[in-house]
């Protein structure tokens, strides 16, 4: 396109009018025009100029390239120099140098124009389509969690407690100010058992006060951009950023103390302690096979009671063992120079984060596949899938220590394995306020009552602590595992199985 800042505007003319297309006149005087040597203003428009043949990108007609510029007839004006020294034209040209044209159609669409609004509704639709598929991917993280649990249960308490106790007040949206009454409420009430009956003489904690407005936290944040949200502007702030919640939490912290001395009193009184004892750890291993008339309630309750030992062994946590693998289970042999230079013995353990290496199979495992009659897994390990590492795949990977009925790699539920543990107490009159955690406080428990060292019963089912104890030490805490056993962790000499003296009998 040629460019039209180069050519000399005062050949174009207005297509319509014999007046001179500018829009901002320079009045000069006659004395003026006379040392310019230009004529009069009436000489000099007295006959139409010509349109100028310029070519134009786009441009169907010379109404399109019009300059609609309007100058009062009556002022003279110098054309030659006040065109190309107008701020105004200066910026004209360069603007038809970007564009093609100047003016523009009379069609042309506006910003507000109704194309755009799809565009609107469309950003909309991904909004909340983006939002639901978070939802989703949030939620089956916490299907399989004691959270998922908890947190719909004290969603459910708050709703109830609204709908109940503040009938005009809508639970939705959840603001700082409806949780504060719900919490004020809240940490006066007992604990409850399994089946929602108060436990007289408890009260709940900072912990189960803690857990409330992480609940409802998780529940806001994730439903904030709902319009019933977005129209509360309260709704929008984070719930401990509120001075009232942070109050809540900052007053259950300080008075637990209190709290627990209070419960140790009226337990005294009679109230059941919130802890296993020796006596019902047996009534319930025993229990697990009165009610087992079938080949199914008998496997069921062989499985439960082995998750029963495990729990109150190994102080891991519930939400451990239900995931737990064969592959994650191996023996070994440990040395006990206390007992003589040749004295051993053998500890079964868990390692829940073991990267499988290219090794055989504990025996133990192979001998309880035997002994059980099930085919033996592949052990041969296959290397065609890339996602299994260097070491390769083995079938046996896939067979859980406490499988689902369905199958022995169909891996048991939370909420199945948290049922059982509460149909276990039911059944055996305990009443503890943990269920699947509740092994985890009574192995840490019983192996200091044995002897064992702080340190050393942090190894079982935590951490040593340090760098060192991660990278260099990792022997094996023998004290804490005799104490667990109910054997003593000073003395190792008290150690004794009948199964180690019968020798090869079987």
């Amino acid at each position: 396109m040629a460019s039209l800042s180069k050519r000399r505007f005062d050949q174009i003319q207005h297509p319509h009018s014999h007046s001179p297309a500018l829009k901002h006149a320079r009045p000069s005087t006659p004395a003026q025009d006379q040392e310019a040597n230009f004529p009069p203003w009436e000489e000099m428009f007295s006959e139409p100029l010509p349109f100028p043949s310029l070519m134009f990108d786009n441009v169907e007609s010379k109404e399109q390239a019009q300059l609609d510029f309007t100058v009062p007839p009556s002022h003279d004006y110098n054309l030659h120099d006040s065109i190309d020294s107008d701020p105004q034209i200066i910026e004209l040209r360069e603007s038809m140098d970007a564009c093609g044209l100047f003016t523009f159609p009379e069609d042309v669409d506006t910003p507000y124009d109704e194309n755009i609004k799809p565009v609107i509704d469309t950003l909309e639709e991904l909004e909340a389509c983006t939002h639901e598929t978070s939802l989703q991917l949030k939620q089956a993280i916490h299907d399989d969690k004691g959270t998922a649990v908890a947190y719909q249960r004290h969603f459910g308490n708050y709703a109830t407690f609204l709908g109940q106790a503040h009938r005009t007040l809508s639970a939705i949206p959840i603001t700082a100010t409806k949780v504060s009454l719900f919490l004020a409420m809240e940490r006066e009430r007992p604990k409850r058992t399994h089946n929602g009956l108060d436990i007289p003489g408890t009260r709940v904690g900072f912990e189960h006060l803690k857990q409330c407005v992480s609940a409802l936290e998780y529940h806001r944040f994730n439903h904030k951009h709902e319009p019933c949200y977005k129209a509360d502007p309260a709704s929008q702030v984070p719930l401990r950023d509120d001075t009232r919640i942070k109050t809540f939490e900052k007053v259950a912290k300080a008075n637990w103390p209190n709290v627990i001395a209070d419960s140790h009193s009226r337990k005294a009184a009679g109230t059941s302690a919130d802890t296993y004892t020796p006596q019902q750890l047996s009534k319930a291993s025993v229990s697990f096979f009165n009610k087992a008339n079938t080949p199914s309630r008998l496997m069921l309750s062989a499985r439960d009671q082995a998750m029963l030992i495990t729990l109150t062994c190994t102080a891991f946590r519930g939400d451990n063992i239900w995931t737990a693998l064969l592959s994650n289970m191996f023996p070994r042999t440990l040395p006990v120079p206390e007992l003589g230079p040749d004295a051993t013995v053998e500890v079964m353990l868990w390692f829940f984060l073991l990267i499988k290496a290219n090794q055989i199979p504990p025996g133990d495992l192979t001998n309880m596949l035997h002994i059980m009659k099930k085919l033996h897994p592949n052990f041969v390990p296959d290397h065609s899938d890339l996602a299994f590492g260097e070491f390769g795949y083995r079938s046996w990977y896939q067979s859980y220590l406490f499988p689902s009925s369905e199958g022995d790699d169909v891996q048991m539920s939370y909420k199945n394995h948290h049922a059982r543990v509460k149909k276990m107490h039911k059944e055996n009159d305990i009443a503890i306020s943990k269920a699947t955690h509740a092994g985890q406080g009574y192995a840490a428990h019983t192996a200091r009552q044995h002897g064992a060292t702080k340190e050393s019963v942090k190894a079982i089912g935590w951490s040593a602590g340090d760098s060192f104890s991660a990278c260099y030490d990792q022997a094996l805490p023998l004290d804490a595992l005799m104490g667990a056993a109910m054997f003593n962790g000073r003395n190792f000499a008290s150690y004794f199985i009948a199964r180690a003296a019968l020798g090869n009998c079987f």
